[in-house]
């Protein structure tokens, strides 16, 4: 998807939910299609798209789980920066994923996110409040605790050589 595709979808997100913007979390909730439940728990249990998150960056948690015997999809992610640029880079990242997901609840655009104004009222239809949520270290981005958690590995490893014995001569 183009740069002029990202920014669209970018933009109707935006305009989806101010408050998520600010807060840099999301928490959807989508009827599943009926009929679709038993493929949709499968789909789930065998989601492994764990590298695209990680090649987007930015991504503090997310979970996608079915909740009332199956017949809704709630979709739940914290970001380092505000929703709408986050998300929108999620979506087109795992892409194929996330639409072969979404595409079993109710309100999914036939087109998916080649539609941005089909999605973002997507998304606006399934916005939920978050109530309480508790971050520890809220000025903390992904990518400065992955640096950190580097430097303390090696920081460990090179205490470890300056602590073994030398050896005799």
């Amino acid at each position: 998807m183009s740069l002029e595709a990202e920014r669209g979808l970018c933009d109707a997100l935006a305009a989806a939910d101010a408050l998520a913007q600010r807060t840099g979390e999301v928490t959807m909730m989508h009827p599943v299609r009926s009929g679709a439940e038993g493929r949709l728990a499968k789909r789930l249990e065998s989601a492994a798209f764990s590298q695209c998150i990680r090649r987007i960056g930015g991504v503090h948690s997310l979970r996608l789980f079915l909740i009332d015997c199956s017949t809704r999809l709630v979709f739940s992610a914290e970001f380092d920066t505000p929703v709408d640029a986050r998300l929108a880079r999620l979506c087109l990242g795992c892409r194929e994923d996330l639409a072969e997901l979404w595409a079993h609840c109710q309100g999914f655009p036939r087109e998916g996110f080649e539609d941005p104004t089909g999605f973002a009222a997507f998304v606006a239809a399934g916005l939920q409040p978050s109530g309480f949520r508790y971050r520890a270290f809220p000025q903390t981005t992904v990518g400065q605790i992955g640096k950190a958690l580097d430097w303390m590995r090696k920081t460990a490893s090179f205490q470890i050589e300056l602590a073994k014995k030398p050896k005799s001569s």
